[in-house]
């Protein structure tokens, strides 16, 4: 029976698909048989279709679009050809010029009360603002466009809105919530027949799977999705996942099987004559061959990869390349040749602005100058380092809070001017009810209980909005010190634990943490027990901790300030005996913690 099920899926996929192709076909044909303003609708549906599969005709006929459009006054025709520039400019990752195109496209279909196109301009808004890393705004977009669709019963653009709401909250860390929109979005798709939205939704399943180590399940799904871009013939999709399942493969130590995903990917880009596509699968085959230290494949792959990026003016890329080739030569102990390449990323990265890229550019060298006993310059890039890395954690910590204080003045000052408007209507209407008092007395008793009675409705409504501003502002208020609140933290944490990334997915309480250790391409977390070893970054660990229990010592251990039985400027010693070493950097915000704890107890 399971058999007969699957067999008519795959039946009624290949139906769709096949009709799909069809239709594309006789939208070409019915093209050549329309003139003038007719050929609008057939048009707007042919960039619909190409716009992901072949930017190039999309482009095509969004030229033929805007041709007809400007002989046209029609503002829904006018809306649409900004909806569709915007949406191409997103599909070529130009998204600074994606962005005020869609946002005036929305604008337009707001005045005309287009709802079905409002809702589509919301989704990709929302696509636009993730990839400007702003989910928080992406994610803002997509609900707006999920509250479109149920109200409309748009199940098409519902299945949409859910598949990329997903996406965000998987990039949140909301992973619950990112499964729960997958399967909604999944259920829609099918029902609908909809290939090219399901195929998303394995997509962005097997990326929340992969998130939460569930290594199984994520090659499932991205296999899933890779068939059926094919079906699609959605070739830049099909390539990006065929990437993804080299990573995923990656991952758990399967290099043969993700170098050759990687090659597959890398042939398709050759093909596509994607350059960018191609440096990057070149640049993922010599990662694999780099942490399997087969260092001379390694080298070879990086530099092919970084001759394309420097051909393809791709700064960015360039700098990882560099970055990748110096310190694999630093780890060979070839520091006079590595050393080059490094100073050619922090170069890079400096004339880009890449701040994130600097600091990790700064870091490689000062270690690199150490080891080959340049300590004075080894001494000024570390130094710049920490400079660095401490300027844009304190601009990342505060960001939030000044947001919020800055929303709250606004609206404070809005809430200012529209109680000055409010108090100048009440003297308006006292005013008029005065003058409709004194026409009253003349006119006659029927005509002055007519304006008392206007008077009253008056002074009811201009009493409802003064409530309904008094309790807006009590919301901003709250909301104000929920988010100071937050980011202080309350220092109770002793009853939590943490489930560690680790296959097992061990956990431990915190109040058990004496201290972690970065340790080779992981961490150590030594408890009061037993020793655990996570592959994860420290400082990736350490945003996953509250700050008022832990504290950094060191580029190298965080420690557990319940456990601390001695300190000085120089080191710490915790409760099992250990002493460890503290750093200038870290010495005076460990001795303000300490002594804050302590005068919290006393």
């Amino acid at each position: 029976m399971k058999m007969i099920k699957t067999t008519i899926g795959l039946l009624c996929l290949s139906f769709s698909l096949f009709a799909f192709q069809i239709n594309t076909d006789s939208l070409v044909t019915e093209l050549s048989n329309k003139d003038g303003q007719e050929q609008l609708p057939i048009l707007y549906d042919l960039v619909t279709f190409y716009i992901e599969n072949d930017t190039a005709l999309a482009q095509k006929y969004i030229n033929e679009f805007s041709d007809l459009a400007d002989n046209s006054k029609d503002k829904k025709t006018e809306a649409k050809l900004l909806y569709l520039k915007g949406r191409l400019a997103y599909y070529q990752s130009r998204y600074i010029e994606a962005k005020p195109l869609i946002e005036k496209s929305l604008g337009k279909y707001r005045v005309l009360y287009d709802l079905k196109g409002e809702s589509e301009a919301l989704n990709i808004l929302g696509l636009v603002y993730r990839n400007m890393s702003m989910p928080d705004e992406a994610k803002k977009y997509h609900q707006l466009s999920i509250d479109i669709c149920n109200k409309e019963n748009d199940l098409d653009g519902l299945a949409r809105a859910y598949t990329n709401i997903a996406a965000v909250e998987e990039i949140i860390g909301n992973y619950t919530s990112a499964i729960d929109y997958g399967y909604k979005a999944k259920s829609l798709c099918e029902k609908l027949n909809d290939i090219p939205c399901l195929a998303n939704t394995y997509t962005n399943l097997a990326i929340v799977y992969y998130q939460q180590s569930n290594i199984s399940d994520a090659i499932n799904y991205k296999k899933k999705a890779i068939k059926l871009h094919k079906r699609t013939e959605n070739k830049m999709q099909t390539l990006r996942n065929i990437a993804n399942l080299g990573a995923f493969y990656s991952s758990i130590d399967s290099n043969l099987i993700a170098v050759k995903y990687y090659e597959e990917a890398l042939k398709m880009s050759k093909e596509m004559g994607n350059k960018k596509q191609e440096a990057n699968q070149i640049m993922s085959i010599g990662g694999v061959f780099h942490f399997t230290k087969d260092y001379e494949k390694a080298l070879i792959y990086y530099k092919r990869a970084i001759k394309i990026y420097e051909s393809i003016n791709d700064t960015n890329s360039a700098i990882t390349s560099n970055l990748n080739i110096g310190a694999l030569l630093c780890e060979q102990k070839l520091l006079s040749e590595g050393i080059p390449y490094l100073e050619k990323a922090l170069d890079l990265s400096k004339k880009a602005k890449e701040v994130r890229k600097t600091i990790r550019a700064n870091d490689y060298l000062a270690r690199a100058n150490f080891f080959a006993g340049n300590f004075e310059k080894a001494y000024l890039l570390n130094d710049d380092y920490h400079q660095l890395k401490d300027s844009i954690f304190n601009v990342e910590k505060t960001k939030a809070i000044e947001e919020i204080e800055e929303k709250y003045e606004n609206e404070k000052l809005t809430k200012e001017n529209a109680e000055q408007e409010l108090d100048l209507a009440k003297k308006d209407a006292q005013l008029r009810i005065s003058i409709g008092s004194l026409i009253a007395t003349v006119v006659g008793l029927v005509l002055l209980a007519f304006m008392f009675r206007e008077r009253n409705t008056k002074l009811c409504l201009l009493e409802d909005k003064e409530t309904e501003l008094y309790g807006r502002n009590q919301e901003l208020i709250q909301e104000l010190e929920k988010a100071k609140e937050q980011n202080n933290k309350s220092s109770n944490f002793q009853n939590r634990s943490i489930q560690l990334t680790n296959h097992s997915k061990t956990i431990i309480p915190l109040k058990d943490i004496l201290y972690v250790k970065s340790e080779g391409n992981g961490i150590r977390i030594i408890t009061t027990s037993e020793k655990h070893w996570v592959w994860q970054a420290l400082k990736n660990f350490k945003a996953m901790l509250p700050e008022t229990m832990f504290s950094q010592i060191h580029k190298s251990y965080l420690i557990n300030l319940d456990h601390v039985t001695n300190y000085t400027a120089q080191q710490c010693v915790l409760t099992n005996g250990d002493a460890l070493k503290v750093t200038r950097t870290y010495s005076k915000q460990l001795r303000a913690e300490l002594d804050q704890r302590t005068a919290l107890q006393d």
